[in-house]
């Protein structure tokens, strides 16, 4: 009964944390602020109960040539931060993160690009900027929101881990989101493309292991990944679950979106 109880108040309060962000991103595009949302809610839709995977925060990827304009409107709207955030601290850390007391909504909002990766990539870098600069429409209830394609928002997710494993550990939901990701959007996404940028990042070994966990998850009679098959070799993930156990569901020291 406790565990029944607990669960339905964190369904409640991710509801709560979805239709504020939903909010802040129309009150963004009413003032003609562009943002793309990545990660959290996007995955969240992915699941057969969405509002059950929950959130740690909501990630926005912004214009920061208008940061000011973002943060005053966040502030307006009753968000905190835990720093005296400024446009120079912004250029500095390439993101800013705000608090709702309300809903307990976290954003973060981030440099228009994909950050802190290990492996630099000219090719990659120039994929992701047009991704950002031509997101497409995702209709989320009554509100249209701006998105990166499946193919970029694929490629993000399996780069934002792999960043998290190889700094400070990742969780079991991350695994999870890419995999449950993949099958949502199988038939929309460039699997010869995704597996080239997955090259390009050297992170096709590390995909490989993290879709190698579907029996180990109890997705194994599912299939998944005919098209990921052929670009993406499986590899023996048993390295890398010691890890995830370490990290739990999202990851040590991190609350992984």
């Amino acid at each position: 009964i406790m565990l029944k109880h607990l669960s339905m108040q964190s369904a409640v309060s991710q509801i709560a944390k979805t239709n504020k962000i939903l909010q802040v991103i129309e009150n963004f595009q009413n003032e003609n602020l562009k943002s793309v949302l990545v990660k959290g809610l996007i995955c969240r839709l992915t699941y057969p109960q969405p509002e059950l995977r929950t959130s740690g925060d909501e990630d926005l990827h912004i214009d920061g040539n208008d940061f000011l304009r973002y943060h005053n409107m966040l502030m307006d709207m009753g968000f905190e931060s835990d720093e005296d955030i400024s446009e120079e601290l912004y250029e500095l850390k390439g993101e800013a993160s705000y608090s709702d007391k309300i809903s307990s909504l976290v954003i973060e909002l981030h440099r228009d690009d994909i950050p802190g990766e290990i492996k630099k990539s000219k090719k990659g870098e120039a994929f992701f900027e047009d991704a950002f600069k031509n997101p497409v429409k995702q209709k989320v209830g009554n509100t249209a929101i701006d998105v990166l394609s499946p193919t970029a928002h694929l490629t993000y997710l399996v780069l934002h881990a792999r960043k998290h494993f190889l700094i400070n550990g990742f969780g079991i939901r991350q695994a999870l989101d890419i995999i449950i990701f993949t099958k949502a959007y199988s038939n929309e996404i460039d699997f010869e493309k995704y597996g080239q940028l997955l090259d390009e990042y050297s992170a096709k070994k590390f995909a490989g292991a993290i879709y190698a966990m579907r029996p180990i998850l109890g997705l194994e009679k599912e299939e998944y990944f005919p098209k990921a098959e052929a670009q993406i070799k499986y590899i023996d993930p048993k390295d890398m679950l010691e890890d995830i156990l370490a990290g739990g569901i999202y990851g040590d020291e991190s609350l992984a979106h």
